[in-house]
């Protein structure tokens, strides 16, 4: 086998190989998000809440990746650049019960209001 061959067999391999991997689909648009945490009962802010954010695949299924912010004495959490779309939203606070729901974020700035509620009892059939 020639040189030339031999390097042109080497650059065409790497380009073969690198053809199997999954490329991320970058999003079109950006937004910003904004979640105020509040008890429901007194409609004051949670401070230190546990905010995770997933975004969700077109079947409704989770990502890999996702975020988790604090929130602060306002009960207030931001997250900046955002992909627009489906997002799976939880919190969680001590002494309250945890809240999670799906949300579609479509404008460039979006702010949710989540109203933990106390502990319900628990109920056993036993």
């Amino acid at each position: 086998m020639q040189v030339g061959g031999i390097l042109s067999l080497l650059l065409v391999v790497p380009l073969c190989l690198s053809g199997g991997e999954k490329k991320k689909k970058t999003p079109d648009q950006f937004c910003s998000l904004g979640v105020v945490v509040l008890r429901e009962s007194t409609d004051r802010p949670v401070k230190n809440a546990s905010v995770v954010i997933h975004s969700l695949r077109q079947d409704g299924s989770q990502d890999n990746d996702g975020f988790q912010l604090k929130t602060d004495a306002d009960g207030r959490a931001a997250m900046e650049d955002l992909p627009c779309g489906k997002i799976r939203l939880q919190v969680v606070a001590p002494r309250l019960q945890t809240y999670g729901d799906d949300f579609e974020l479509k404008a460039a700035k979006q702010e949710i209001v989540i109203r933990l509620k106390p502990p319900a009892a628990q109920v056993s059939i036993y």
